[in-house]
């Protein structure tokens, strides 16, 4: 049986929407117009800039423990934003 992933709301008083998806927390900061979607816990020891507004966390063996999405209303629009975090299927991102 699979066990079923759940999403819930993580209330912040900072007005930071943050969204725990399974082992997944995704976070958007309005005001730095950025999204982290943190994988795994870890201690960060890189980050390694796949595009000029992706970057990659890695742990010291090379394990991903989050993405960093920046300028994130260029690439979702802004209505849909929070809509696309709490679903955490960014399907309008364009990504190239």
């Amino acid at each position: 049986m699979q066990k079923r992933q759940t999403k819930k709301r993580i209330p912040r008083a900072d007005r930071v929407l943050s969204v725990k998806n399974g082992s997944m927390i995704v976070t958007y900061d309005k005001e730095a117009d950025a999204a982290y979607f943190r994988v795994r816990t870890g201690k960060v020891a890189k980050t390694i800039k796949l595009q000029k507004w992706i970057l990659a966390d890695i742990d010291k063996k090379g394990v991903l423990l989050g993405v960093e999405m920046l300028f994130v209303s260029d690439q979702i629009p802004k209505k849909e934003i929070v809509q696309t975090i709490r679903a955490g299927i960014p399907v309008t991102a364009q990504i190239s």
